[in-house]
């Protein structure tokens, strides 16, 4: 459960920006929350989270930082990070990461979320360009300048550049056996600049469980998808040369979606390094990219996901979710992870958008809806959030669409006045040398 996101001097990000998944004290529509009990207190956090902006404002920005973090993570160090299957260009190009306008400052990103039952925050940050690096004809070697962690609102370690500080009381009962004072001076002197000591030191002389934990829920709870073309979701242990059909929910969800038509099923041959989606057209099997829409198949790529996460309780964290969906679809699985019936495991959901038809109050709490606006001048993205502006909330019970109202209206900001009828027009009036 993904109680927060931070990054500074990160893309568009020059200042430290917090992408909050904790409810506001204000009580706003609808009420769902979720809610974990750590040592006898409850920890909520918001089920979902949608991003407003301009193209080119930095909302895909917020998506890449987690993206580059859980890659970090799951990588174990900055020298050498694996894509796990992201198409984020900063993880093959870090030196992309940092601010342009401070290029030569450390990146620094954070975490905080909930997991088998502790609450855990996790720092890093990272030198990742190198000004006099470039000038001597040098690529730059990546360095960690701090790492920390924090189990129940407690610090375990802090790592600088020159000092590592452990403090294990915390997580005595998570302790690996026979570990002594030894272990710390081993682990202070064998650690690596570009090398995580979370996933290294920690793990293999200190705590093996907590970072077990922490890659857990990396891997497998948190997942983020940098641009929906990353979106591909198929059953494993096809076998070659057979026809697979959906699973019986997945094929109860295409049909509630409107594909009645086509059986659609998955087959398996030697040219294909997985499965692929085909359509029965007069019962045959043809490749159904060659015969369903868009919408079609990036349903059946986005719908199973969507699935694991209510089965599972995972965040997912999506970049145009719904891009060539039906708004209403899309309104319908909002609601089911505010459905305390359905998301029962504390499933999250977290993406950008254009559409405003989502600027509700009855389907979004104040808090839920983030906005992302970028200063012209300088090029920094601003994040903010609906539950800013105090008194919209006695409008918005008057009225569900008073927020797509004000947004139009420019109450919000986040948004700009767009027209291209000059451009257009001058294109005529270059023809007849009357171009302005």
């Amino acid at each position: 459960m993904l109680l927060g996101f931070s990054c500074k001097n990160f893309k568009t990000y020059r200042e430290e920006t917090v992408f909050s998944m904790v409810p506001d004290r204000v009580r706003t529509r609808p009420e769902c929350l979720l809610s974990a009990s750590l040592n006898e207190k409850q920890v909520k956090a918001l089920p979902t989270s949608v991003i407003y902006g301009p193209n080119a404002s930095g909302k895909t920005n917020i998506i890449a930082g987690m993206d580059f973090l859980r890659c970090i993570v799951l990588s174990g160090n900055i020298q050498n990070i694996q894509n796990f299957g992201s198409i984020n260009p900063v993880i093959a190009n870090p030196g992309m990461a940092p601010n342009l306008q401070n290029e030569n400052d450390p990146v620094e990103l954070a975490v905080e979320f909930v997991s088998q039952g502790l609450k855990i925050e996790y720092r890093i940050g990272m030198q990742l360009n190198s000004k006099e690096g470039v000038r001597i004809g040098r690529s730059p070697s990546p360095r960690i300048t701090e790492e920390r962690l924090i189990v129940s609102d407690v610090d375990v370690f802090v790592r600088t550049e020159e000092h590592l500080e452990i403090k294990l009381k915390t997580i005595k009962p998570f302790l690996i056996d026979g570990w002594d004072k030894a272990a710390l001076d081993m682990a202070q002197r064998n650690i690596q600049k570009a090398d995580l000591f979370l996933c290294n030191g920690f793990k293999s002389l200190i705590s093996q469980k907590i970072t077990e934990i922490i890659i857990h829920w990396f891997l497998f709870s948190f997942r983020t998808f940098y641009s929906f073309h990353q979106i591909h979701s198929y059953p494993v242990g096809i076998p070659t040369g057979e026809i697979t059909p959906l699973a019986a929910e997945l094929e109860g969800a295409v049909k509630c979606f409107g594909i009645n038509q086509n059986r659609i099923a998955f087959y398996r041959d030697d040219q294909h390094s997985g499965p692929v989606k085909v359509s029965f057209v007069k019962n045959e099997p043809i490749p159904a990219v060659l015969y369903e829409s868009l919408g079609t198949l990036r349903f059946l790529d986005m719908f199973p996901l969507i699935m694991d996460a209510f089965k599972y309780g995972q965040t997912l964290v999506f970049d145009e979710f719904d891009a060539s969906i039906h708004p209403l679809a899309v309104r319908n699985i909002i609601g089911a992870f505010h459905n305390d019936e359905v998301n029962v495991n504390r499933a999250q959901l977290i993406f950008n958008t254009h559409n405003p038809m989502f600027l509700d109050s009855n389907l979004f709490r104040r808090d839920e809806i983030k906005f992302v606006d970028r200063n012209d001048e300088t090029g920094e993205s601003e994040l903010y959030q609906l539950s800013n502006f105090r008194n919209e909330s006695t409008n918005s019970g008057k009225n569900p669409r008073a927020y797509m109202d004000n947004y139009f209206v420019h109450r919000y900001g986040a948004i700009r006045e767009i027209d291209f009828t000059p451009f257009l027009r001058n294109l005529n009036r270059a023809e007849t040398g009357e171009a302005e």
